[in-house]
């Protein structure tokens, strides 16, 4: 459990599961923000092991190829782009829509630096493959 190789399980097997889980909801009657709240577990299990990342390396796995400035380069004009009010933008977008587009676009940011963090092993792969089929 040290290497946080457990959230690639747990996002196999819940994203599979996520639509049928979110549609059961709907059809029971969730909601709105609740069923925001349900659907946020992916976000949960990929911030918590990205902050595990971050311990076990003491900073961001970051090697300076292009690809990781490009997803710096992303996350940072994500977050200008937040921090910029609408009016400027000739927006209408609320807060809670910033947050929501800040949630949507910084997520692939978020899952590139995990996977940069976690170097997988060959034995990693050939389990991870096995629970995909």
């Amino acid at each position: 459990m040290r290497r946080p190789v457990w959230a690639l399980y747990v996002l196999i097997v819940g994203l599979a599961l996520h639509n049928v889980v979110m549609a059961e909801l709907w059809r029971l009657g969730v909601r709105g923000r609740a069923l925001d709240v349900v659907s946020a577990w992916k976000e949960i299990v990929l911030a918590i092991a990205l902050l595990q990342v971050i311990r076990l390396r003491h900073g961001l796995p970051f090697k300076a190829t292009l690809c990781d400035w490009l997803a710096l380069a992303f996350g940072a004009l994500v977050v200008l782009y937040a921090l910029i009010p609408q009016g400027l933008l000739d927006g209408g977008a609320t807060h809670e829509g910033v947050l929501f587009g800040l949630r949507h676009d910084l997520l692939p940011v978020a899952a590139y630096s995990l996977g940069r963090g976690l170097d997988l092993t060959r034995e990693d792969m050939r389990r991870l493959s096995l629970t995909i089929v």
